[in-house]
């Protein structure tokens, strides 16, 4: 009898112990992390929902990872390294085309047509002279499609330049020593690199490709992405993260200077320069983003061609698929 009652004390200790197991991992998270570009305008709202503790008061404990490249932030995604992220779009269409299924994407916040810009050596005085030359690009990124464009419109191709893969944050120096005779990047490298070699020349910015003659977007903008075993599984703590966020949209559409404070503890540049970035910037709140979604699409729909024509992807995937509109606060 004392046997039988030793094995049942041990059985129910036991489930108790694997049932506390079950129920924990039951639990919803609460550290959510975001990768995100510390040098880059877009990231702005994330910032400001954390410094004044909008996740915080959603019981939430978000902490920005910086992620220069988004084809690095997908992948830590993907990996789990990181709960959502803000991203350029081709790098979330590569992995839609090698049917991930690991992520959705809900909203665009920001967009800076202008702000992404071919800048070249001070001798160079026009786009076709590039020809044999080395420009820095980063590769699966918004700039790379713009310099596809621009380069196509002076009658050239990527091939008929050197094109040197690199990361925004390695630029500046690059141009500033020489290696590199031109660069196709975004804001702030962009501007930056005009000021590291005096003389040195803007000949095109992705206003002047047919996507922006088109949809009047950047050439690839960021889309929010955030993991689906967190939305599936934790749909309400999903939806608290994202109400946040929005929070930080609005505050920093409304509030430049503000939010230029907030910003600064991560750009390290001064406030009036991290206003002045804001002020280029477009943001759109949970309010526009149906209507802003819906037009968005239409330039979707043209990278996902660009990267098919260009042996970037292979199929051309659907992107309304990974799309959940639902998420979006209704406000």
């Amino acid at each position: 009898m004392r046997r039988i009652h030793r094995t049942v004390v041990l059985f129910v200790v036991s489930f108790g112990i694997v049932l506390g197991a079950s129920l924990a991992s039951a639990q919803a998270p609460t550290k959510l992390d975001h990768g995100a570009s510390t040098t880059w305008f877009g990231h702005v709202p994330l910032m400001v929902a954390i410094d004044r503790g909008y996740f915080k008061e959603a019981g939430l404990d978000v902490e920005l990872r910086p992620i220069v490249k988004s084809t690095d932030r997908m992948l830590v995604l993907t990996q789990g390294g990181v709960q959502w992220t803000n991203t350029g779009v081709l790098s979330t269409i590569v992995e839609m085309a090698k049917g991930n299924d690991s992520f959705y994407w809900f909203a665009n916040v920001d967009d800076s047509p202008g702000a992404e810009g071919l800048v070249v050596q001070p001798a160079i005085d026009g786009i076709k002279n590039l020809k044999g030359k080395k420009i820095a690009v980063t590769l699966a990124s918004g700039a790379e499609i713009t310099l596809y464009y621009l380069l196509k419109e002076a009658g050239l191709s990527l091939s008929d330049v050197r094109i040197v893969p690199m990361a925004a944050n390695e630029m500046v120096a690059a141009f500033a020593n020489k290696n590199i005779d031109a660069y196709c990047v975004w804001e702030p490298a962009f501007t930056d690199g005009q000021k590291a070699v005096p003389g040195s020349r803007v000949l095109a910015t992705d206003k002047d490709t047919p996507i922006y003659r088109k949809f009047k977007t950047a050439s690839a903008p960021d889309v929010v992405v955030i993991r689906k075993d967190l939305v599936d599984k934790h749909p309400e703590t999903a939806k608290k993260l994202i109400g946040a966020y929005f929070k930080g949209v609005k505050f920093t559409k409304e509030n430049p200077r503000e939010a230029a404070v907030s910003a600064d503890k991560w750009f390290k540049r001064g406030t009036d320069w991290v206003e002045a970035g804001i002020r280029k910037f477009s943001y759109f709140d949970a309010t526009q983003q149906r209507e802003h979604v819906d037009e968005l699409l239409g330039t979707i729909e043209m990278v996902i061609a660009w990267a098919h024509d260009t042996k970037n992807i292979e199929t051309k995937p659907d992107p309304r698929k990974w799309l959940r509109r639902d998420l979006v606060p209704a406000q």
